[in-house]
């Protein structure tokens, strides 16, 4: 006797890793601010 035996592949579709591209995001943002922003209060600062 012999077992057939059938293999189905299953994909699931997983969407966008909306948290973890939200934090990168936020992390690029506040470490170009924190290294921007005293710059441009270097005037107000230098008064």
């Amino acid at each position: 006797m012999h077992a057939n035996t059938v293999f189905s592949e299953t994909t699931t579709q997983r969407g966008l890793p909306l948290a973890s591209l939200l934090a990168f995001a936020m992390t690029g943002f506040i470490a170009i601010l924190t290294e921007t922003l005293p710059a441009g209060l270097l005037p107000e600062i230098g008064m």
